[in-house]
Parts: structure tokens; C-alpha cells; sequence
């Protein structure tokens, strides 16, 4: 059951990003290289915060990669199929986001 509710939100996810995206709001900036000066600056003067958000993130996006790494598979197993279409069922999904990512452009 999670599986499936896992597969009908990422396709809810998907329609909308399609239905609510609006190129006319994204304003194109004139580029400028990058100032490291700068950066290592603005960091020197907000490290906290900085050193909060890199650890937090850090813990929260390696907490649930881990979670789909291992339940996943977990999951696939326990419905009898074996560790090879585990792999391709995981290997074609990638492939499939690799995919649905040229759609996204720039």
C-alpha cells in the first residue's frame, strides 16, 4: 500500500509542477561571475546559520535517501521478487527520472 501511495503522490507531484509552473514570473538576470570574496564573506558573517542549515540538511536529505535505500528494497523483496528486479525496478526509475529531468530545461 505505501508503494502505491508513494507512486500516486509523485504522479500528483508531477501534474502540477506541469499545470502550476509560470515562465512568465522567472526574470532573467544579468549574469555576473561569481565573488568568492564575497561568499566566503557573507559566510563569515552568518556561519551559524550557515553551519545550521548545512548540518540539519545534511541529516534530513541522508535520513530519507537512507529510508527509500533501504525500505524500498525491503519492500520489493517481501513481495517475492528477487534482488535483480529489485535492481532494475530501481535502475528504471532512475533512467525514468534522468528522463523527465530534459523535460525540466534550464
Amino acid at each position: 500500500m505505501a508503494f502505491y501511495v508513494w507512486g500516486i503522490l509523485g504522479m500528483i507531484g508531477l501534474l502540477l509542477t506541469f499545470f502550476l509552473r509560470r515562465e512568465n514570473i522567472v526574470q532573467k538576470k544579468d549574469k555576473q561571475k561569481p565573488n568568492f570574496k564575497k561568499l566566503i564573506k557573507e559566510l563569515g558573517d552568518k556561519k551559524w546559520e550557515f553551519l545550521v542549515y548545512l548540518f540539519s540538511g545534511g541529516f534530513l536529505t541522508g535520513f530519507f535517501e537512507s529510508v527509500i535505500s533501504l525500505s524500498v528494497p525491503l519492500f520489493i523483496t517481501k513481495m517475492g521478487f528477487d534482488i535483480v528486479s529489485v535492481g532494475l525496478i530501481i535502475g528504471t526509475g532512475s533512467l525514468l527520472s534522468i528522463i523527465g529531468l530534459f523535460g525540466l530545461e534550464k
